[in-house]
């Protein structure tokens, strides 16, 4: 059984998140910010193991989410 996150699904990916989600026990999900979030900053967490190095990081983000990330940190190690 899959759960719906409307609120969610609305954070965007990025390589170098600013945070991280955790569920507690009643399926209810958690948003942690993970580094100082900046005002007016976007908040973000991977979609991906942020561990991957880039080509996994890469090959794994078209696939399974049709984009090819532009993240700071990716397009440093595209380089």
């Amino acid at each position: 059984i899959l759960d719906i996150y409307p609120l969610a699904a609305m954070l965007n990916h990025s390589c170098t998140a600013n945070a991280i989600r955790s569920y507690a026990r009643n399926g209810t999900m958690i948003v942690h910010a993970s580094k100082t979030i900046p005002s007016k900053s976007e908040v973000t967490w991977s979609y991906i193991p942020p561990t991957q190095v880039f080509a996994e990081r890469r090959r794994a983000l078209k696939k399974r989410h049709g984009f090819y990330c532009k993240c700071e940190r990716c397009l440093i190690e595209a380089t």
